[in-house]
């Protein structure tokens, strides 16, 4: 009799996944929105035309099918910028340094898009903090939390990125940037996956910080830590959803890309029916 029950039970679930929309389905029209993402390695992994099948990008763009999408990410950067941070649009040296750095991207988002390289991107969206993380004795300042004062920030944001040495700061002012030639865009966040390179108390430590920020903001935030597919002890035992326990496999990058885009598409869609 039990047999015959969880029989029964496996026999509806397979139905149901037969049945079920596909990602595609589940997502509303998209095709008139220009997209840009920024970020580390993960998203480095897709290619700046978003194709390469071992980064979550492909699959994003398979599922979400916009307009447009451009990757300006690089794999070693950091939300955190250090003291000797500058703006520089042309280096692209693919691990960690002083200028490989979201606030870079933007910088070269925002030229690509003066010179008319870059359509107006409709959504953003940017995912760091994985290297904050993992190298934290070059980024000793990436955690720390500024001290509130009457609920207000006690120093006013400096726009000189070598000032700005902390996520929470230099989340702060990568959205100044955005904002000022991109005021109507969407900005979503994502959090770092989990990894077997660092203890997954400190990816979620910084997950909360990014999701804390963002929020604050007015941004999305997805938390990759929570939602995503890789498992750092599952990892650590057999390498799946990652090729290394950090960088994903194809079948991690289609799991999270097609994650971020309904989890994206739920997003609009839901403020669309806010603002009707």
């Amino acid at each position: 009799m039990i047999i015959k029950e969880w029989r029964s039970i496996v026999v509806a679930m397979l139905l149901f996944i037969a049945y079920m929309p596909s990602a595609k389905a589940m997502c509303s029209n998209h095709s008139e929105m220009d997209v840009v993402l920024l970020g580390d390695s993960n998203t480095w992994l897709g290619g700046e035309d978003c194709n390469n099948s071992k980064g979550w990008s492909k699959w994003f763009k398979d599922t979400f099918l916009p307009k447009s999408i451009s990757s300006y990410a690089r794999s070693g950067a950091t939300w955190a910028n250090t003291p000797s941070t500058v703006c520089n649009l042309t280096e692209n040296i693919e691990v960690l340094g002083d200028n490989n750095v979201v606030y870079n991207q933007v910088c070269r988002l925002k030229y690509a898009y003066a010179v008319g390289k870059q359509p107006v991107p409709e959504l953003i969206i940017i995912s760091a903090g994985t290297n904050d993380a993992w190298f934290s004795q070059h980024r000793p300042y990436a955690m720390q939390r500024r001290k509130k004062s009457d609920n207000q920030r006690e120093n006013t944001l400096s726009l000189e990125p070598s000032k700005n040495l902390t996520i929470e700061e230099s989340i702060a002012l990568c959205y100044e940037l955005l904002r000022e030639d991109f005021p109507d865009a969407e900005i979503v966040l994502l959090t770092p996956l989990q990894t077997i390179k660092v203890d997954k108390s400190i990816i979620e430590f910084v997950g909360e910080l990014i999701e804390s920020v963002g929020i604050g903001l007015g941004c999305y935030v997805i938390r990759q830590d929570l939602e995503g597919c890789v498992r750092s002890n599952e990892e650590s035992k057999e390498k799946v959803n990652t090729y290394d326990g950090t960088h994903t496999s194809e079948r991690g990058a289609r799991l999270n890309g097609e994650m971020i885009a309904c989890k994206v598409c739920e997003f609009i869609c839901e403020e669309n029916k806010v603002s009707e």
